[in-house]
């Protein structure tokens, strides 16, 4: 059997790679980013007005401007920038009503100060005199071309033509890179978090782009094709590799299907339930966690379980483990959730909507990944290259992500 050391010295190069492509500078450690712009759209008796809005961190992550931290430097700047950033608002946001452009002008740009949540660059728009339709067409792909994790809000305020008024967090459409077009109806507005479905996808995505929580899964899965010998010895296979089989503690391939499934299905089942405990309760404010201290011990939690496909350590308490680390992921995709455009009521629905699309999202990960280690299971490279070799891999990723987050850096 290849051992840690032979596998190192025959393979420096693709593990040094691997290593030094996710330490590159500019890596996020924390691998959950989303942007957000708004736009607000509101119907006047004769004209409509609103204001586009957009993350300063946007700006400067997807369009490259540089703009100062300090709110007064960077609201001058913001001045500079104001023409770059009215052109690129006029073609990539459009309405338009039986089938013609709605002409409108910038009145305005300004820089919101939204310490929690970044700095905000407003840009307020009217519209030239017109007969306001009920039902307008609103185009956007705004920030789409940098970021397929971006999306857009649609706002309204208030509609004077129907003199309803709607709380400051009101909003009833999103667009993202696959829907980049839809129809306003502005006498049927309902806000769209009534429609818990919508969340789906955001729990889907979020777990994809959730790097952690994905290579936390591939260590799991890593061992889910492999049983220990004290544990197979009742059911010994014909086909296992004889030296595989002389020590109590090394890792075999599972003999069946069977067995590699129900390995998989304990794995999902108790990682599901620890981290949708925890989501619920942090989500509803019950329990709260420093980020730096949850994301920390979330790179830990990889590290430990790629250890133990290495040197098998937890045996027995393996499930106890996963039950624990999967609090701290649940936590993970809690503080993900504070950035989801829920801002008033009904939270029960986004969080169920949310939790489902994060099932669906790990779901796949596993059905991807998991036919692929069980057909290479009892391969002659499988133990050295992927359990092995990716558990290195894993380890390096994650120790270098774990320094990052727990010292600041």
């Amino acid at each position: 059997m290849l051992t840690v050391a032979a596998f190192i010295k025959r393979f420096p190069g693709i593990l040094c790679a691997l290593t030094l492509f996710v330490m590159m500078p500019g890596a996020n450690a924390f691998g959950h980013a989303i942007g957000e712009s708004y736009i607000w759209l509101n119907p006047q008796a004769d004209f409509m007005d609103g204001r586009v809005e957009f993350r300063l961190e946007d700006l400067r992550e997807h369009m490259g401007m540089e703009i100062p931290e300090d709110y007064a430097a960077a609201k001058i700047r913001i001045m500079e920038l104001a023409p770059e950033l009215k052109e690129y608002v006029k073609e990539h946001f459009q309405i338009v009503f039986d089938g013609q452009e709605i002409a409108y002008e910038f009145v305005e740009v300004d820089l919101l100060e939204a310490n929690k949540f970044g700095h905000f660059v407003q840009l307020f728009f009217k519209t030239s005199t017109l007969v306001v339709p009920d039902v307008v067409t609103v185009k956007s792909d705004m920030l789409f071309e940098f970021s397929k994790f971006q999306r857009c809000l649609l706002c309204t305020e208030y509609n004077h033509k129907t003199g309803k008024s709607y709380t400051e967090a009101f909003f009833h459409h999103i667009f993202n890179p696959w829907s980049t077009e839809q129809d306003v109806d502005f006498q049927t507005l309902s806000q769209v978090q009534q429609r818990w479905r919508t969340f789906v996808w955001q729990g889907v995505l979020h777990i994809w782009i959730g790097i952690d929580h994905i290579l936390f899964l591939v260590a799991l899965l890593l061992a889910a094709v492999l049983v220990k010998r004290d544990e197979s010895e009742a059911n010994t296979d014909s086909q296992l590799d004889t030296e595989s089989s002389t020590s109590k503690d090394q890792w075999v391939p599972v003999a069946g299907f069977t067995g590699a499934f129900w390995n998989v299905f304990k794995i999902v089942t108790i990682f599901t339930v620890a981290h949708s405990i925890t989501l619920c309760l942090a989500s509803l404010g019950i329990i709260t966690l420093p980020s730096q201290l949850v994301e920390s011990i979330i790179a830990l939690s990889i590290v430990l379980v790629a250890f133990n496909n290495i040197v098998p350590t937890f045996r027995d308490r393996t499930w106890v483990i996963l039950f624990l680390f999967g609090l701290f992921h649940g936590l993970g995709f809690a503080s993900v959730m504070q950035h989801l455009p829920y801002r008033v009521g009904n939270l029960n629905k986004v969080l169920i909507g949310f939790n489902v699309g994060v099932e669906l999202g790990q779901m796949a990960i596993v059905a991807a990944v998991f036919p692929i280690m069980y057909f290479l299971r009892k391969t002659s490279f499988y133990k050295p290259v992927f359990l092995v070799g990716g558990s290195i891999v894993l380890i390096a990723i994650a120790s270098y992500w774990f320094v990052e987050r727990a010292f600041g850096l």
